[in-house]
């Protein structure tokens, strides 16, 4: 066992490197825009992206299903598996409504849903209350 007394102890830092936005801010973003599964190439993503990046305090989610295709990271992730989002403003594109997805947006004080399917469950649960 190595034995290192206080005054013998030297930390060295390589340098810090900042969250990435998208995933950093999430959880206090104003404005959370959402790709979900019928997000399906990654030119609409990269849009979609640069969009949240003009906004302020605005941030990119996704649906589990997104996040499975490889459109986003696990930390952008909304719903029972990820986050439980506060904002303002929710704009979910593509997003069908998964109720574990519905589950992380409950309290948001608007949603906004881009579908071109008029029966999608985020359609019918939210523009029903």
């Amino acid at each position: 066992m190595l034995e290192v007394s206080p005054g013998e102890a030297i930390m060295r830092s390589r340098g810090i490197v900042p969250a990435d936005s998208s995933f950093a801010k999430i959880d206090r973003a104003k404005i959370v825009l959402c790709i979900g599964r019928g997000i399906k190439d990654k030119k609409t993503h990269e849009v979609l992206r640069e969009l949240v990046d003009t906004l302020p305090s605005a941030a990119l989610g996704a649906t589990r299903g997104a996040v499975d295709n490889g459109f986003a990271e696990y930390q952008q992730q909304i719903g029972q598996s990820g986050k439980c989002l506060t904002s303002d403003v929710y704009i979910g594109v593509g997003v069908s409504g998964a109720l574990q997805h519905l589950a992380g947006i409950v309290d948001v004080k608007t949603i906004v849903a881009i579908n071109s399917d008029p029966e999608a469950n985020i359609i019918k649960v939210f523009y029903s209350s």
